[in-house]
C-alpha cells in the first residue's frame, strides 16, 4: 500500500494594528505517522512483476522480492526424478537453488528451466523460488490477488489457492523429492505437476 503522510497543520492568524501586519503562530496539529522510507511497496507492479517484500539489507540498501504477473508453467513436474541435485536444499535462497538444478541438467520444460527461460519486463534473472519466499508471497496474498484482480492487465493472473493448489519450489528434500506450497508447504514426488510461478530480486 503506498505511504501516506499528513502533514501537520499549522493556523496563522494575521492581525492589524497600526498598518502593519503581524503574523501570530497558532498551534501545531497532529504530528502525522512517519514514512517507513522505503521507494517500492507492498502490491506495487515493478521490474516486470508485483512486488511482495521489501526490506534494507545491512548498509541500509532498498531491495525487495517480486513475482511474476502469471504463472509460466502449469501442470508440470519438477524433473529430474532420481537425481540429488548437489546444494539445492536451501529454504531462502532460490536463484542458487536454480543454478544448481540447472546445471545439474534440467530440461526445458523443468519448473527451474521455465522460470530461467522467462523474461518478463524485458529481464533475464527470474529464478524458482525457495519455499520461504513462497511462504513470505502467501503472507501478502490478499494484496497480491487484489492488485492481480483488479488492474485490468490481460497479463495478470491471481495465483491459485485451495486444497488441491500447489507451486513448485526450488527447494529441494532428496533424488525423488521436492517442496510444493501450497499456501502452506508440503513435501511432493518430484513426478507430481503443479503450476510454477517465477521471482526475481532487486
Amino acid at each position: 500500500m503506498k505511504n501516506k503522510f499528513i502533514l501537520p497543520v499549522l493556523t496563522f492568524l494575521v492581525l492589524f494594528s497600526n498598518c502593519k501586519k503581524q503574523v501570530v503562530e497558532g498551534p501545531a496539529g497532529p504530528q502525522g505517522p512517519e514514512g517507513d522510507g522505503f521507494t517500492h511497496y507492498v502490491g506495487e507492479k515493478f521490474g516486470g512483476g508485483i512486488v511482495f517484500y521489501v526490506y534494507r539489507d545491512a548498509n541500509d540498501e532498498e531491495h525487495g522480492l517480486i513475482a511474476s504477473l502469471s504463472d509460466v508453467g502449469t501442470q508440470v513436474s519438477w524433473g529430474l526424478n532420481g537425481t540429488d541435485v548437489p546444494n539445492c536444499e536451501s529454504n531462502w535462497n532460490g536463484q542458487q537453488n536454480t543454478i544448481q538444478i540447472i546445471n545439474a541438467g534440467a530440461q526445458s520444460g523443468d519448473p527451474a528451466a521455465l522460470c530461467k527461460a522467462y523474461n518478463g519486463g524485458g529481464f533475464s534473472d527470474w529464478y524458482l523460488p525457495a519455499i520461504h519466499e513462497l511462504n513470505t508471497l502467501g503472507d501478502n496474498l490478499y494484496l497480491i490477488n487484489k492488485t492481480l484482480e483488479t488492474d485490468n492487465d490481460p497479463n495478470s493472473t491471481p495465483l491459485n489457492f485451495g486444497n488441491s493448489n500447489y507451486y513448485w519450489s526450488s527447494t529441494e528434500m532428496n533424488a525423488n523429492q521436492a517442496v510444493a506450497f501450497q499456501f502452506a508447504a508440503a513435501i511432493s514426488a518430484k513426478t507430481n505437476s503443479y503450476p510454477v510461478r517465477a521471482f526475481r530480486s532487486f
